[in-house]
């Protein structure tokens, strides 16, 4: 038998379960128990720490694998976990507000192309926000003005290109917002010569 790490009972040593990756016999958990660690971080979406219960300790260093995934949470969750990972690879990658797909933008010269069209159910909808509102940067000025905070509400100022509020805490005063526009911070307008 064997004492799981995580809810301390004993369990025959038939039921040890572990990542992969740990060869620390003192590190098994019970099936249940390991299955639930798992579930929680990513449900919580947090795929960066799928490591084991005692990560850190014994000079143990595992992580989960993605096979680790497939055995020990369900198919549900395992969707879930591939989505995350996706979406952490690729910064760029936008979940549909219609259907929930993972949609890639496409790039005009060299720039990100705001405007959307999610390949499973045609739904158009914005990368900056992630949201359904009309095509066009004056339409995305516009949401972005409505999803704003009230004016003195903090250290934020909209993008002259798409309005998304950025917070400036220290340092230059260029900045490159995540529609690809440069601009100032100090006049608010759009930088073109880099």
């Amino acid at each position: 038998s064997f004492r799981c790490v995580i809810c301390l009972d004993s369990c025959p040593a038939a039921g040890r379960a572990a990542l992969r990756g740990c060869s620390v016999e003192s590190h098994g958990s019970c099936a249940q128990c390991l299955g639930q660690h798992l579930r929680t971080k990513i449900t919580e979406g947090r795929v960066t720490e799928l490591r084991c219960p005692c990560f850190g300790t014994d000079d143990c260093a595992a992580s989960a694998t993605d096979e680790d995934i497939a055995q020990w949470v369900d198919e549900g969750t395992g969707a879930k976990y591939r989505r995350f990972k996706q979406m952490r690879e690729d910064p760029d990658v936008r979940e549909c507000p219609s259907c929930a797909c993972l949609c890639k933008p496409q790039r005009k010269r060299n720039r990100l192309v705001l405007e959307m069209t999610c390949s499973s159910c045609n739904s158009q909808f914005c990368h900056a926000h992630s949201t359904l509102h009309a095509p066009g940067r004056k339409a995305c000025r516009e949401h972005a003005r409505s999803e704003a905070p009230p004016q003195g509400a903090g250290n934020c100022r909209a993008c002259p290109e798409c309005g998304i509020l950025t917070a400036r805490v220290q340092g230059c005063v260029r900045l490159r917002c995540q529609c690809g526009a440069n601009w100032c911070w100090a006049c608010g307008q759009r930088i073109t010569a880099v």
